[in-house]
Order: C-alpha cells, then structure tokens, then sequence
C-alpha cells in the first residue's frame, strides 16, 4: 500500500505526529511508502530525513500557496529538481477554499489565489510544463470545480500523453472534484497513473 497525502507535524494545523513518527508508523503497518504533504513549505528535505533507514518511499511534495509565493514556476522548478514527486495547487490559499468556509489556522492571513485569472495563465502553463518534464503528479488542491474544468483542457494533455498525472480531492466538502475529474478519466485510471509515476 501506498499513501500520497499524508500530514504530519511541524504544521501551522493540528498533526497527531511528527514526520518521523509518521513514516515509522507507515512503515509498521506495511505500507511501501508515502508522501508528505505541507500546506506551508515544500518537504522534500523533511520526506528524505524522516524516512533514511526505514526500508520505505518517502517523497516530498510542494504546495503552491502563498509561503512558497503561490503559483510560483521557481518554486516548483527547485522542488521538482530536490525531488518533489506531487506539485499541489493552491490548497489554504484558494479562492474556493474561503468561499466554502474550509478552516485557516487561526490568525493566519491568506490569499485567495484562482488558477483561472487571466494573471495567473502564463505562471500556471510554466507550471504544467515543469510537472510533465519531472514526470511528477499534478495536484488539483483546494481548487472550486469552475477552476477544475478551466484547468483541464491543459492539463489533460499531460495526462493523456502519459507525461504526468491528474490527482484531485474528491472527498473534499463543497469542492466538486469527483463529479469533475470522471468526465476525464475513471479514479481507478488516475490512482493507476498516480501509483506508476511515484514508483517510478
């Protein structure tokens, strides 16, 4: 088994366990290995340490909200180059994420990126091109279901031609991701994908 959403500790939110603990209880449980997730800061120095020794995959992830300077090619570039496997879209930091009334960590201030602002067009096809090239996972994040299906026509090209793959939240409460994402592909066509290319 294979987990690739996980949160662990340090986190601006509430984690039952650090990193470390995290991953030797994954490891415990026979898992393969997993991702980890952080809403503030890329992980993929916190995935290398957490997992040495432990005989698990564990990789790190970059989640484009506001810390790493929100949709941000640079930021991705480094994490993809360090070893990120999953770029996330906005997450805390979406629009639609308020607009729900998703949870912030108290006090926090957030933005409210879209994907679909005409601003945004030539950072996020950089970053579309960044995850093919790395043969990494897209991320569709806290994304509203009107960015999703704006998102798509690129996005799915990268998907389609097996360069990269789609990951979305379909469990996620007023976010309509799973309606969404099965008129593109079946999960079980996404968790394939998904699986292959953070085993590769």
């Amino acid at each position: 088994m294979f987990d690739a959403h996980v949160h662990s500790a340090p986190c601006l939110l509430p984690r039952r366990a650090d990193d470390r603990e995290t991953v030797v209880a994954y490891a415990d449980a026979g898992f393969s290995g997993c991702v980890l997730k952080g809403h503030f800061e890329p992980t993929v120095g916190r995935a290398r340490a957490a997992g040495a020794g432990l005989g698990v995959d564990v990789y790190g992830a970059i989640v484009l909200n506001a810390p790493v300077g929100g949709l941000n090619p640079a930021a991705v570039e480094t994490a993809l180059r360090l070893g990120a496997r999953v770029v996330w879209l906005p997450t805390l930091d979406s629009a639609a994420h308020g607009a729900v009334g998703l949870p912030q960590p108290e006090g926090r201030r957030c933005a409210r990126y879209r994907i679909d602002d005409p601003a945004a067009e030539i950072a996020l096809a950089e970053i579309l091109r960044l995850v093919a090239e790395a043969d990494a996972v897209l991320a569709t994040g806290h994304l509203g279901g009107d960015e999703l299906r704006a998102l798509l026509p690129a996005a799915a090209v990268l998907f389609l031609t097996g360069s990269s793959a789609i990951a979305g939240l379909p469990e996620a409460p007023g976010l309509d991701h799973f309606d969404v994402l099965l008129k593109t592909a079946s999960p079980q066509e996404v968790l394939e994908r998904v699986a292959a290319l953070l085993s590769a």
